[in-house]
């Protein structure tokens, strides 16, 4: 018994002595410098279930050692739905404005540091749609009734202070509107038909520029030119014109589901048809000359790259469900998981700019898109939940 108690004693001396010297040898090793101390308490944690050193960073702790947080290509801008946005420089560096559908509140998001400040807090309930004339106005279609649409110009103040008021005007209901650079085309429904106006500069009043017996178009802005496209229906021929002194000249068309995006200068145009299970994206070369490019997309989908006649920028559905095109979509029967992808229409170039669930942010179905001035960056919708995003378009891969 007493030959058990002193082994006891012995084997107790023992294991103090390795704690001791493991004490010992670790003060010996933090001594020896910030490498051989990151290598000894590496050994250690790597034993340890919980609080594993974050990889890339330095587990000692001094700042000069801690890696810079990765650049996340595309992130979520605004988690409220978003009536509409657009880049505006400010100090030389791009900004994201936008409107939030519930209250009317205009914000500016930095794409390069997250940063979000609300510039407006005058509450306009229920607002559709939103579209900038400039940096300092906007339109704003709100809901008046469920049969009813009421357009609001509002003016940001000259101060740059947060939450300064909106200044607000009513403005002419049109039935559309397209925007682009400050000026506006309206579709004025009439009991005749319609009239179509022309607002240079956003200046009120404007100018009718022709008139119509039909009701139903989608206008559409190009320096100087104006263009009218039937309502698109993959059911139903439509064709696109351009609005003359004389005037409409068709300039393509007819076709099922026929939508149209001319680039700014209006030297190049953009088009997508549809129909049963179908929804090709082209360009329009002369009159009447569709010619297919190698996506299935709608024109929604898509945005000239700032400044540019040939590149074009698109959200391309990995796959189109059966359905009627574009009805099947603009109803909200379906709903797409989106690539994005840049096409260089001079030289055929096709890249694959993103793809949101490799970017670890899952499915989204994009709509609205809009390039910054420099395009560095891309803004959209998201079409299910109408959260606003930011793409940037620095690092793209290259496709086939």
């Amino acid at each position: 018994m007493r030959i058990s108690q002193l082994a006891l004693a012995f084997g107790f001396l023992a294991i103090l002595g390795v704690v001791a010297l493991g004490i010992w040898l670790g003060s010996r090793m933090l001594t020896q410098g910030s490498e051989g101390a990151r290598t000894a308490l590496q050994g250690f944690t790597s034993f340890l279930p919980y609080g594993q050193p974050v990889p890339g960073e330095s587990i000692i702790g001094t700042g000069a050692e801690i890696q810079e947080e990765p650049i996340v290509r595309m992130r979520r801008v605004s988690d409220a739905p978003v009536a509409g946005a657009a880049f505006f420089e400010e100090n030389g560096r791009p900004i994201l404005r936008f409107v939030e559908r519930e209250t009317g509140h205009i914000y500016d998001a930095s794409p390069a540091n997250k940063t979000l400040v609300r510039r407006s807090n005058t509450t306009i309930p229920a607002v559709m749609n939103a579209f900038f004339l400039n940096a300092t106005s906007t339109l704003m279609r709100v809901y008046e009734t469920p049969d009813s649409v009421r357009t609001i110009l509002g003016t940001l103040g000259t101060t740059t202070e947060e939450d300064a008021t909106l200044a607000t005007t009513n403005f002419t209901d049109y039935a559309s509107i397209a925007v682009q650079n400050g000026s506006i085309v309206g579709i004025r429904r009439t009991t005749q038909g319609a009239e179509v106006d022309l607002l240079s500069g956003g200046r009120i009043p404007g100018r009718t520029v022709t008139r119509t017996s039909l009701t139903s178009w989608i206008p559409a802005l190009a320096g100087a030119s104006v263009y009218l496209t039937a309502s698109p229906s993959g059911t139903a021929l439509g064709s696109s014109y351009a609005v003359s002194r004389s005037g409409l000249v068709r300039i393509i068309g007819p076709l099922p589901g026929l939508e149209i995006l001319p680039s700014d200068t209006g030297k190049t145009l953009l088009a997508s048809e549809g129909g049963a299970n179908r929804a090709v994206l082209g360009t329009v070369t002369n009159v009447d000359s569709f010619v297919p490019l190698p996506f299935e997309t709608f024109i929604e989908k898509c945005v000239w790259a700032s400044k540019s006649d040939v590149l074009v920028i698109c959200a391309i559905p990995k796959s189109l469900p059966v359905g009627i095109y574009p009805d099947a979509w603009k109803l909200g029967e379906i709903t797409t998981a989106d690539e994005f992808w840049s096409v260089d229409l001079e030289t055929g170039a096709t890249i694959r700019i993103a793809d949101p669930e490799t970017e670890g942010v899952g499915v989204l179905d994009a709509h609205q898109l809009t390039t910054d001035p420099t395009n560095q960056y891309l803004a959209f919708i998201n079409r299910t939940d109408m959260s606003l995003w930011i793409l940037s378009l620095e690092t793209p891969e290259t496709g086939e």
